[in-house]
């Protein structure tokens, strides 16, 4: 595992990335009350969005490069999950790939 120090940067960047990519407005999305897990509709590109940071962030803590457990603390990973698996469940059965989203859904599994 890096430092503490080289770990806390690494998550940094990847909150950085996530702003980049438009996360907090994807969370707000996910959180509205007319959003539904089961078929994200309209909200589906910010569904994709969330599970392609999460699976980011899932493939930075299977290289080790930062731990779970400070992902774990710094955000809602199973609520990440809850919102979003459904449809990352259903996208790796369509493209018939086991390896689709595995990196998230690991992470979500580590805790």
């Amino acid at each position: 595992m890096a430092s503490a120090h080289k770990e806390a940067r690494v998550m940094i960047d990847i909150m950085r990335f996530g702003n980049e990519i438009g996360v907090t407005q994807a969370m707000d999305e996910i959180w509205a009350d007319d959003f539904n897990p089961e078929d994200p509709g309209a909200h589906s590109g910010a569904v994709r969005t969330l599970l392609y940071y999460g699976e980011t962030i899932g493939t930075f803590v299977k290289s080790g490069a930062i731990s779970s457990r400070l992902v774990h603390d710094l955000m809602w990973v199973e609520g990440l999950w809850q919102k979003c698996g459904p449809f990352a469940l259903a996208h790796r059965t369509k493209m018939n790939n086991e390896a689709l989203w595995e990196n998230i859904e690991a992470l979500v599994k580590a805790n």
